[in-house]
């Protein structure tokens, strides 16, 4: 069974917003080396002056 939209979708324009991404391969057993590095980027952004606008996702 589907359900039907309540709302159209819609576009929105938003401003510009910084952000900092990192791309690499992991695994069950290595995501926690990616994990090990938040404080590092939260520390790279507050050096050039930005806010963590939300947890990583």
């Amino acid at each position: 069974m589907t359900q039907r939209m309540r709302r159209e979708p819609e576009v929105r324009w938003r401003d510009a917003q910084p952000y900092v991404g990192i791309r690499r391969a992991v695994t069950m057993t290595t995501i926690d080396q990616l994990a090990d590095r938040i404080p590092e980027i939260v520390g790279w952004l507050a050096a050039r002056g930005t806010d963590v606008a939300a947890p990583p996702s």
